[in-house]
């Protein structure tokens, strides 16, 4: 996500470097206007970017690594800009997320690795800010092949199918994975999904994870809620 939307894409690997020296252009916002190589370079260098890496853990055998920015020649009050890298290599480091601020009162969060049953995911939250400050939540899990990104997309398809006819979910940026809602994760407890309604009511629908997937398994509608 950048202040010119929001992608999904496979980047190739890189050296640590890549991402260390002249972290400028590593942004999407960034060029040189009919500058080669070596220009763009001592355009680059005119920025002092400081950056902090910060290695959160191990999963699948990957080290995963949170990078972030700070642009001294940028309004301080913007949030750092997130970078998450995963290490596939003896200095070769992918970059699987990648969160540059959208406006002022934006905020990345701190990423962590956390449990849910039997499977561990990567956490990675965005505080997207304005005045009800919604937070996206991405998760990635992680087998011998690499990371994941955890499409809950099948929560939003299985309650739809749970609503009477003319009951819709509360909508967020029109994206069909960040509805109004919000997962519940208890130790011991059943995955749950709530998705409110429009107009008043509720959709809870209880999932499982299999190998990364979102599998949904119950749903119920209670309209008044």
């Amino acid at each position: 996500m950048t202040a010119k939307g929001e992608h999904v894409d496979t980047p190739e690997p890189h050296p640590l470097s890549y991402f260390t020296t002249y972290p400028i252009m590593r942004f999407e916002d960034w060029s040189c206007y009919r500058c080669n190589p070596e220009q763009s370079v001592i355009e680059a260098k005119k920025t002092t970017v400081s950056s902090k890496l910060t290695l959160l853990g191990n999963l699948a055998g990957f080290g995963i690594y949170q990078l972030y920015y700070h642009f001294e020649d940028r309004d301080p009050s913007l949030p750092d800009t997130k970078l998450i890298l995963v290490k596939t290599g003896a200095d070769e480091y992918r970059e699987i997320y990648h969160r540059e601020p959208t406006q002022v009162d934006a905020l990345c969060l701190p990423s962590r690795l956390i449990t849910v049953g039997d499977d561990e995911f990567l956490e990675a939250q965005y505080v997207v800010g304005g005045k009800s400050q919604p937070t996206i939540d991405d998760y990635f899990w992680f087998d011998k092949s690499g990371s994941t990104l955890v499409d809950f997309s099948p929560i939003i398809t299985t309650a739809k199918s749970a609503l009477p006819a003319g009951k819709e979910p509360i909508w967020i940026y029109d994206m069909d994975k960040t509805p109004g809602t919000h997962y519940l994760w208890t130790s011991g407890a059943p995955l749950i999904a709530r998705v409110r309604l429009e107009d008043g009511g509720l959709v809870e629908v209880e999932f499982k994870f299999e190998r990364g997937k979102v599998i949904p398994t119950k749903t119920s509608y209670n309209p008044a809620k």
